[in-house]
């Protein structure tokens, strides 16, 4: 995914998938670029000194060299597990 850093960022490195980030002011730029080296992480740069026209290169280019899709384990019954659980602690 192509995301704003913030919050969102250390969630998707948590789960280990391959993001492009783009930073909204001085001081995420700067964190953004530190965190780029762990991961499946791309800084792209602060919004408005990026070359938007370059990015879809960019991420062509980081598919080949690193960044890639992960397989993830999710087999979409997560919702009806959380419900079965609420439904247990009522039942209490």
């Amino acid at each position: 995914g192509i995301i704003s850093f913030g919050i969102t960022c250390y969630e998707t490195m948590a789960l280990d998938l391959p993001i492009f980030v783009i930073a909204h002011n001085n001081s995420n730029n700067v964190t953004s670029k530190k965190l780029e080296k762990y991961r499946n992480y791309k800084h792209l740069g602060k919004y408005n000194e990026i070359d938007y026209s370059n990015i879809p290169k960019i991420i062509c280019q980081n598919k080949k060299n690193g960044i890639k899709k992960r397989k993830i384990a999710i087999d979409g019954k997560g919702p009806i597990r959380v419900a079965q659980k609420i439904l247990k602690l009522l039942e209490k």
